[in-house]
């Protein structure tokens, strides 16, 4: 209920559950709330590192960086516009470049990483309108 708009009532639920010791992922966590997953690749690129990042990954000063820049979508609508930093060192263990998708599932499953924790700066913008 939200005061001055009404009730308003969904089919789908939207409460995610997970133990709190382990670390979900964003694509994980639109699929735990059971609505349709979406990525679009905006860029995927190897560049050198931010100051700011190359350090909270222990990247000497001229470290490089896989540059995952992602749209993610839920139900088809933009939830989370996603910026992931790769050292090129681990990226390059994949066979295949990353294309999308998970990028946890991209370090696990195709790098060979075993992930033991996340770090995340989350920010909110405000929403575009869609005409």
């Amino acid at each position: 209920r939200v005061h001055g708009l009404g009730t308003f009532v969904t089919s789908v639920s939207t409460k995610m559950e997970s133990a709190l010791d382990v670390d979900l992922g964003v694509t994980e966590a639109i699929r735990a709330a059971h609505q349709q997953l979406g990525v679009q690749v905006i860029r995927a690129a190897e560049q050198p590192a931010p100051q700011e990042v190359g350090e909270a990954l222990g990247l000497p000063p001229a470290g490089r960086v896989l540059w995952i820049e992602r749209a993610i979508l839920a139900n088809d609508m933009r939830a989370v516009a996603a910026v992931d930093a790769i050292p090129v060192a681990i990226a390059a263990r994949a066979a295949n470049p990353y294309e999308g998708g998970s990028v946890y599932r991209f370090l696990e499953v195709d790098c060979g990483v075993t992930l033991a924790g996340g770090s995340a700066s989350i920010t909110a913008v405000g929403a575009e309108r869609r005409p």
